[in-house]
Parts: C-alpha cells; structure tokens; sequence
C-alpha cells in the first residue's frame, strides 16, 4: 500500500543516515517525524497489510531512537513512541507474529533508551556523576577513580 511505502522510505532516510545530527535543523526534523508516524492513521483493510503498518511503524521508532540524531528526542516523544509499541503489543486482534514483533522492538527500544543512561568515560570530567563517586573523578582513560 501507499502508506507501507511511504513509512518504508521514512525508514529508509533514517537507517541510511540521511538525518543525521550534522543535518540542518534536524531537532525539528526528527520531531516532526515522530510526530507524524505517532498520529499516523488509516483505514483499516485487511489484517496483513494494517499488521505490515505497525511493523512500519515500530520500525521508525526504533531507528528513531537509534539514529545519530536519536538524542535529540525529547523524553515526552520516547515514552509516546514506548506506549504505541506497548499498545500494538496488547492489541488482542493482532496476529501473535505480530505481538512478538512488538515485543521485540520494544526490548531493542528499552536497551537503547538505558545505553544512554551509562556515563561514557569520555565525558565523565566534572560531571554529576564523577562528583557523586568517592574520592572524585573519573580519569578519562581508564574507569578507575582518581583522588583530587
């Protein structure tokens, strides 16, 4: 269908590297994307083409949050993207290939979503978190603690 292609060729931008976090304006642009996959409506036709959509759409999410400019989604859009997918999951009419689908996106989701919550080393310096850990800093090169 012509909404499968068009969510196929959003995919396609994303996982390609097309918006990027080099890309003009790309806080906007990955905004509006969110935004216009999570309002995404349509009539529904046959259980396998609406059931292709979702997948589509989970799809996007996930590249989405996986893409370079990924950070750039605000926490309000991340939990609206998590509940679409928890919601297709827990649709009973859906196909169980489909709810496993879901279920694995949403855990691909949850693993990148918590990646980004672990300090990198790199930016630790003077960070909250350095400053929280006994006897101060983090030393760029290594993961032990140095004394200031």
């Amino acid at each position: 269908t012509s909404r499968a292609l068009s969510l196929q060729s959003i995919h396609k931008f994303l996982l390609y590297g097309q918006i990027n976090d080099e890309s003009p304006r790309v806080a906007q642009a990955v905004a509006n994307i969110a935004h216009c996959v999570l309002h995404c409506r349509f009539a529904r036709q046959t259980k396998p083409d609406d059931e292709v959509i979702f997948m589509k759409i989970m799809e996007i999410f996930l590249e989405l949050l996986r893409c370079r400019a990924g950070h750039l989604l605000t926490d309000d859009v991340v939990c609206a993207m998590v509940e679409e997918c928890f919601t297709i999951r827990n649709e009973p009419a859906n196909s169980m290939n489909l709810i496993k689908y879901a279920e694995n996106i949403l855990t691909q989701m949850t693993v990148l979503i918590f990646a980004r919550l672990i300090p990198d080393d790199r930016n630790l310096a003077g960070s909250a978190y350095a400053a929280a850990l006994p006897g101060g800093t983090i030393h760029p090169s290594s993961s032990k603690s140095v004394p200031q």
